[in-house]
């Protein structure tokens, strides 16, 4: 337990007294530690959830908007086209306007369900993440439940050899390992910042 209490906490330390800013420990560590469980498990279950949109936040905006001019590369040079007529520009807001005033069709007016080999494609697709979903979310529910089974009724931990202790030795040799790993990496890349100058 000490020694990977030192590997995390002490390497954070020696890491920011290496690169020269070890400022940030005193204005920032604190809301690291209460935000690790936080991005450890939430963003970890917001992956698992969204494993269908891979564009890398840019869902819905690959289609260039040309309202209020264009943008176009001609050879080396660019060219740009823009509204300069004051007609245009307020014909543009009118219109951005009523669009924002208009109601949005009724439920009624929605084209019916299309079951083309495309749709049931999709629908294979979501089955397959929502059953990833479940399995991963049961499956850390079964580890709890294991871990938790080596606790006695004192809500202590039982003898050493049992599963319990074996869990707890294995993650703390883990987390230490994995904190010695990112060391290892900050340090080399000081290291390589410091002859390469970049």
């Amino acid at each position: 337990m000490v020694v990977s209490l030192i590997a995390t906490y002490g390497i954070f330390v020696i890491s920011s007294i290496l690169a020269l800013d070890p400022w940030h420990i005193f204005t920032c560590f604190l809301q690291y530690l209460l935000f690790t469980p936080t991005y450890t498990n939430v963003l970890q279950i917001y992956a698992y959830s969204n494993l269908h949109d891979l564009s890398w936040g840019t869902k819905g905006s690959d289609t260039v908007e040309d309202e209020l001019g264009a943008v176009k590369g001609v050879g080396k040079n660019v060219e740009v086209a823009i509204v300069s007529e004051q007609v245009d520009i307020d014909s543009a807001y009118q219109d951005a306007l009523d669009n924002i005033r208009i109601k949005r069709e009724k439920v009624d007016d929605l084209p019916k369900r299309n079951d083309s080999g495309e749709q049931k494609q999709k629908d294979i697709y979501a089955n397959f993440r929502t059953d990833l979903l479940l399995i991963w979310t049961l499956s850390n529910a079964l580890l709890a439940s294991v871990i938790l089974a080596g606790v006695d009724a004192s809500n202590t931990f039982t003898g050493s050899g049992t599963r319990t202790t074996v869990y707890m030795l294995i993650i703390l040799v883990f987390v230490a390992a994995m904190a010695a790993f990112r060391f290892i990496c900050a340090t080399l890349y000081l290291i390589i910042r410091l002859f390469t100058g970049v």
